[in-house]
């Protein structure tokens, strides 16, 4: 069954549309202003979602741009509603990137089309990235492994010859015990910082030790996703120098990062039972119950994030908290810093991931 998230402030078209939908077979999420659609958009990572334009908080193109940001909305079919049929309006839309525009009021039976249409046209854009992502497992050239828990659950035919080891001999084993005492604290430094949302990948070199008990270096690339509804570690390892005494061939770094930057973009099922929904859900995290601020924000800080959430200029926040215009924007640069954000649509997925703002 395909999900449909309609993010719309007018309660009984929100209605009517979602319970329509249901009857031609789709779930639907409903969410009446920007913030609630985009943390259910990430939460629940639906196959379509429609969007009405202006809607309250953040408006339709602050969401676009905002889940574009995310690698695990990005490649979504997006639909923009708008009662406003001025050529302008309807052209800024579009020339955002997104898939198609309904204007108000709208029967039903032209909603449907369009939805069907693109639900189509995503549907061959995902089997393409299926068939592309299962080579990619069973590349002769990197290896790839999934750990939960620091067991790992899965490992190509590469990784498994990098180590040493047959493939079936590595299941269970432990990440850490394949890594170099003395490596180990940057490695899962660097996790960590992955699993706060402080960035993205990781990218590490450190000693592998193989199954004979002699260590060669690697170079991994990486990232947080989640497998049954846990925290999992996706890597990508190649050999850092071609000069250790190991027969495969040198995976340059340059590839690393093409390599793992693929996976982030194209978000598919794979052929595997123990990585099922691997792509789909890479780079989500797991739904924490407070925010636990380990950035250190202060509580300046997080009043301005908050409404930042809310689509406040700069001057609006500066009036509401009785501040200047160069406090707040001293404060948007802190937040930008300790959250590793570019802008402030990665702000908005930062709050929503480590829930630092109260959705109404």
């Amino acid at each position: 069954m395909k999900t449909i998230l309609i993010i719309e402030d007018d309660t009984m078209l929100l209605q009517t549309t979602s319970d329509f939908l249901e009857k031609e077979g789709y779930k639907a999420l409903q969410a009446e202003d920007g913030l609630t659609g985009i943390k259910k958009a990430m939460d629940e990572i639906p196959d379509l979602i429609l969007c009405d334009i202006a809607v309250p908080q953040l408006d339709g193109y602050q969401i676009y741009n905002t889940l574009q940001q995310n690698p695990s909305t990005e490649p979504l079919p997006f639909i923009f509603l708008t009662a406003k049929t001025e050529k302008e309006d309807i052209r800024a839309g579009m020339n955002l990137g997104a898939d198609d525009y309904i204007t108000k009021p709208f029967d039903f039976d032209e909603l449907l089309t369009a939805i069907q249409t693109r639900l189509a046209k995503y549907q061959k854009l995902l089997d393409k990235t299926h068939e592309n992502f299962h080579g990619l497992l069973n590349n002769s050239m990197i290896g790839i492994f999934i750990s939960q828990n620091d067991r790992i659950v899965f490992s190509n035919p590469k990784f498994a010859e990098i180590c040493g080891y047959q493939k079936q001999e590595l299941d269970h084993i432990f990440l850490q015990d394949l890594i170099h005492p003395e490596d180990k604290e940057d490695f899962y430094s660097a996790l960590r910082k992955c699993e706060r949302g402080v960035q993205k990948r990781f990218h590490q070199k450190f000693r592998l030790l193989k199954k004979n008990n002699q260590y060669i270096e690697v170079e991994s690339s990486g990232g947080i996703t989640t497998l049954n509804n846990e925290k999992a570690v996706l890597g990508m390892v190649g050999l850092s120098d071609p000069g250790f005494d190991y027969s495969g061939e040198l995976y340059p770094l340059e590839d690393l990062n093409k390599t793992i930057n693929g996976i982030i973009q194209n978000k598919e099922t794979i052929p595997d039972e123990m990585a099922q929904k691997l792509a789909s859900e890479f780079d989500k995290e797991t739904k924490e119950q407070e925010f636990k601020n380990e950035e250190g924000l202060t509580k300046r800080e997080i009043e301005v994030l908050q409404y930042i959430c809310r689509g406040m200029t700069n001057q609006e926040i500066a009036d509401h908290m009785y501040v200047s215009v160069k406090t707040v924007d001293s404060h948007r640069t802190s937040l930008l810093e300790k959250t590793g954000s570019k802008n402030t649509a990665d702000l908005v997925i930062y709050a929503v991931k480590n829930n630092a703002i109260e959705l109404d």
